[in-house]
């Protein structure tokens, strides 16, 4: 540090180093003063999100649309019906759900007793 510090004091750097950084800073807000840059990308980002807006309008009033010709939601439910009798969809998710639970608490406990062997700060 003591090196630093005298290389510093010798040449200046930390001064040289804030006026080319308040030089860089007056530059910046002379050209957004010039061009109104902020100005100009707010309001793109403004009309890039109504665009997307009305686009994620559109999308919905299609499915919406296209839900109410082919009847897709019922199509769907109708499907998952016939495959969960067929496979028994819905008791095999309930198993590996109460599985997974089951799983996570062991870990939680083996992570917990770890803990306790490893860490002093208790």
């Amino acid at each position: 540090k003591a090196k630093a510090g005298e290389v510093d004091a010798q040449y200046n750097i930390q001064g040289t180093a804030k006026a080319k950084m308040t030089e860089l800073i007056t530059a910046t807000k002379a050209l957004d003063e010039q061009y109104q840059m902020k100005d100009k990308a707010t309001k793109a980002a403004d009309a890039g999100a109504k665009a997307m807006d009305q686009g994620i309008e559109l999308l919905i009033m299609k499915a919406t649309e296209a839900d109410g010709k082919y009847h897709i939601t019922e199509q769907a439910m109708n499907k998952y019906a016939e495959l969960n009798e067929k496979y028994q969809l819905s008791d095999k998710a309930k198993r590996a759900k109460e599985k997974a639970k089951v799983a996570i608490e062991e870990g939680t406990n083996l992570l917990q007793e770890k803990k306790k062997d490893f860490c002093q700060c208790q």
